[in-house]
């Protein structure tokens, strides 16, 4: 980086002295000028940004350093080089000293834009440390042109002073007009939350944003499901499914986005098992303010993990459809899993509301059956998406068919028998952290496989399909961490599946981890899965897995239950509605003023330049 910006500052030197003709010129005065002016001043600006940004800003590492100096004069060389050009044409040499000190003018106001934005230096360092490349460079530009005289040294400095304040003032402006609207809706400044942002992008580091989001966000209790596993054999825990209705975002590791592989990490290592973590009915509203609040659900999980009781009572698993909306159900433990998906129609998120109109409609229709004794939990597949987001909004027609669709699995569920014996099988393929520029998440793929079977001769009361199996029928949930999945995927899985004849009935789910989004930049969001890998080496896996799940097959107990995660302090739906709100009228706020305040900004410049030059 370092020897790349001497370079260029050589070689811009140079060709900006070549109208001029003279060999000896353009080697003494591109050289020259190419060192003093523009690459040791970049050296010394790198080395304040790196010395100051280790106390004040980390973002500011030695490398960046180099990298923001260098595109500062790269911006300054060739308004130089054009201002050397347009002079030697028009024959008028002030245009050549016009184009420098507007050039350092530039760079001073875009530097400043940039740190105010992005660093947590504060207004009056920014000011010392974007001012810094151009004040060298022009003290050592006024020596040069003055033959080491300082008779341009003052005035010169004195103009650019002038055109730096001309063009900033506009920025000033903006700056206020920018943090108004989210400031004036959730009391955060606009601005803050984009520095925020950035620094989480490029550092990971979201003590930042969570500083911001944190003083925004209300409390509230969320539900959540644990159903564990156990060996009935040796009593060791052989798989754990979570799920819950926070939302695993907003992004990167921000929030609760990283929840997902956190709890596994805690609970995996602490119980030897594999733990599987699937999506409730939520959507940004319900992201946990800080990673703190995050830390707070996982003990909380924990403790309940220890709570859980053993039994096996168990039904199979049925599926339901009500127009577009398909649900898969059983009753594991004393829980009824409610696994809803609308693939092929494209959904994001179920709104927090829906979710729980659902568990109040299927806990009214379990009073009116024989399953008053048991409750209720509802999972998002969360596996149907393209290039648009549709949510399951409340009084919608799809809202009214996911209720419909629980109503009916409620009905069909209570008509089933309990099992006589239920084995259950896991098998995971974890990926490294690349693996998120394309969609999956460390917690790679994980198929949990549950087997019911019943004496020989006994008929279920439930649908068809079931009376015509003998005495077994196995199940495979089939979990890939990403946020997620594209359009069609879903179904090439589960038709592979059964034609390998690997199992009866399968769902797809993703995490919604939000780990996977913004994780590099090469990408503007994310890719849900499918988007950016392979299909046919996913789908082998996936067959891979199901294969070892199958061979890990062994009879268990289950231990099912539902809380609530308590004092979350979470965005809430109005709180990031209204954030959302600030931001559109910010964003339309920039298409008004960036031309306008650009324009009127570098017109003013140069006018006070060309008048005083």
């Amino acid at each position: 980086m370092a020897l790349m910006g001497l370079l260029l500052s050589l070689i811009m030197g140079m060709l900006s002295y070549v109208p001029r003709g003279d060999l000896t010129e353009i080697l003494y005065y591109g050289i020259i000028i190419g060192v003093l002016v523009f690459a040791v001043p970049m050296f010394i600006s790198s080395l304040l940004f790196y010395a100051v940004g280790k106390i004040k800003s980390p973002i500011f590492s030695l490398s960046r350093s180099l990298a923001f100096s260098l595109i500062f004069v790269a911006i300054w060389e060739f308004l130089f080089f054009l201002g050397s050009f347009t002079s030697a044409f028009f024959g008028i040499s002030e245009i050549f000293i016009i184009a420098t000190l507007f050039g350092a003018a530039f760079i001073y106001a875009l530097c400043l834009v940039i740190l105010i934005t992005i660093s947590t230096f504060g207004n009056p360092l920014s000011i010392l440390l974007s001012s810094i490349l151009p004040i060298f460079g022009i003290t050592s530009f006024a020596l040069i042109m003055g033959n080491f005289k300082n008779i341009f040294l003052i005035p010169w400095l004195l103009y650019f002073a002038i055109a730096a304040a001309i063009l900033t003032i506009p920025n000033f402006v903006a700056f206020y007009m920018i943090e108004k609207p989210v400031k004036r809706r959730i009391g955060v400044s606009g601005y803050e939350l984009i520095r925020g942002f950035f620094l989480e992008w490029i550092l990971r580091d979201p003590q930042k944003i969570e500083s911001i989001t944190d003083k925004f966000g209300e409390k509230a209790d969320l539900p959540a499901l644990l159903l564990v596993f156990r060996s009935k054999n040796n009593q060791k825990l052989k798989g754990i499914i979570f799920s819950s209705f926070i939302h695993y975002g907003p992004f990167k590791e921000t929030g609760s986005s990283a929840l997902p592989i956190l709890l596994s990490q805690k609970i995996e290592k602490k119980n030897n098992t594999i733990l599987t973590v699937t999506h409730g009915a939520c959507t940004h509203g319900q992201n946990l303010c800080s990673t703190k609040e995050t830390r707070r659900a996982i003990n909380q999980i924990i403790k309940e993990l220890d709570r859980v009781e053993f039994n096996t009572l168990t039904t199979p698993f049925i599926r339901v459809h009500e127009k577009d909306v398909k649900i898969l159900s059983a009753i594991l433990g004393n829980i009824i899993i409610l696994i809803s998906t609308r693939a092929l129609e494209i959904t994001d998120d179920i709104n927090l509301k829906v979710g729980l109109s659902a568990l109040e409609m299927a806990h009214k229709e379990m009073e009116k059956h024989s399953l008053k004794n048991n409750k209720a939990f509802l999972v998002d597949s969360h596996n149907c998406i393209l290039d648009r987001e549709v949510l399951i909004e409340p009084d919608t027609p799809a809202a009214e068919n996911l209720l419909k669709a629980v109503q009916k699995s409620i009905q069909e569920l209570s008509k089933t028998i309990n099992v006589h014996k239920i084995r259950y099988g896991v098998s995971r393929t974890k990926y490294p952290e690349f693996y998120r520029e394309y969609g999956l998440g460390e917690l790679g793929i994980t198929v949990n496989l549950i087997e019911a079977s019943w004496s020989d001769g006994k008929r279920l009361k439930a649908s068809k399909k079931f009376q015509e199996k003998k005495w077994r029928q196995r199940t495979a949930l089939i979990v890939i961490d990403g946020n997620n999945m594209i359009i069609g995927l879903r179904n090439k899985i589960i038709s592979r599946l059964l034609e390998e004849k690997l199992v009866d009935e399968a769902e797809v789910l993703t995490t919604d981890t939000h780990t996977v989004n913004a994780s590099s930049m090469n990408q503007p969001d994310y890719y849900p899965v499918g988007r950016a890998i392979n299909h046919d080496d996913l789908i082998e896996e996936i067959l891979k897995n199901t294969k070892k799940a199958l061979e890990d097959l062994e009879e268990v107990e289950i231990g099912a239950k539902i809380f609530n995660i308590n004092n979350l302090k979470i965005w809430t739906d109005k709180k990031l509605n209204m954030f959302l709100e600030g931001i559109e009228e910010t964003a339309n706020t920039l298409k008004k003023i960036t031309i306008p305040f650009f324009v009127s900004g570098v017109s003013l410049a140069l006018l006070w330049l060309i008048l005083v030059v």
